[in-house]
């Protein structure tokens, strides 16, 4: 993993080297490569902040895992041309995007969001989305901002290029407790209360990376931290699918 890291830190090498321009003219290069890295070397730091926009960052901790050197050329072609394709499916920015700018990614009482974060959440929540278009750089949220369930293993496929995607639908505990999450990468759909504890109820709003589960306490990732529950407790795990991916190719 660490030559992966290492290769993708070389394309970003190159790229800081070349003279090159940037659709998004408010954020300047070497805060943008700065930005980029930080997130190649420490995925977990990746955050939503107001945007709503969870499924695309999960996604993104995902391909920085997984694939950092696809992370960092995804990120490069969007700052740069604001499209970017790969194994046939496209992702662009929009023209309000482009406007952004840092400052516009304080918003009060939420974790700090990064360039880098808004351009690459936002290129695929709007991939995600069939009419409504989002700006993460002003926290919209709502309707334009909700991924469909059946997006992620077509993301996945299509773009990643990851040919296992198993969903499990409403999984107990016991599933939980077998998945080897140090061979996959699983993604959970869920309703995310106040307390950041999964309700039972059956509307979903949030995306989260499960990440162990033991004797019924669950471990996850969610606005760019660890988190945990007790899912012992009350009539359920409050979890209503799991997206259960390949971190490699290998058997």
């Amino acid at each position: 993993m660490m030559t992966q890291i290492q290769d993708a830190i070389k394309v970003m090498d190159e790229f800081s080297a070349l003279s090159t321009g940037s659709v998004f003219g408010q954020i300047s290069k070497v805060q943008f490569i700065r930005e980029l890295k930080e997130r190649i070397c420490h995925p977990r730091s990746i955050v939503q902040s107001k945007n709503g926009t969870c499924g695309a960052a999960v996604l993104c901790k995902y391909i920085a895992e997984v694939n950092p050197v696809l992370f960092a050329n995804m990120a490069i072609g969007l700052y740069t041309e604001g499209k970017f394709r790969n194994n046939g499916l496209k992702l662009i920015v929009t023209e309000a995007m482009m406007r952004g700018t840092s400052t516009d990614l304080h918003f009060k009482g939420y974790n700090r969001m990064f360039s880098v974060d808004a351009i690459l959440q936002g290129a695929i929540t709007n991939k995600n989305n069939w009419i409504l278009k989002m700006n993460p750089f002003k926290g919209e949220s709502g309707l334009s901002t909700f991924m469909y369930p059946w997006f992620i293993p077509r993301f996945i496929k299509q773009f990643v290029g990851t040919a296992f995607c198993k969903v499990v639908c409403w999984p107990t505990n016991s599933t939980l407790e077998v998945i080897n999450y140090s061979r996959f990468f699983v993604i959970a759909m869920v309703h995310l209360g106040k307390d950041e504890q999964f309700s039972t109820s059956l509307l979903s709003n949030h995306y989260v990376q499960i990440i162990g589960c033991s004797e019924g306490k669950v471990s996850y990732w969610s606005w760019g931290r660890a988190c945990s529950y007790d899912a012992t407790k009350g009539l359920g795990n409050g979890i209503h699918q799991l997206f259960i991916l390949k971190k490699s190719d290998e058997k």
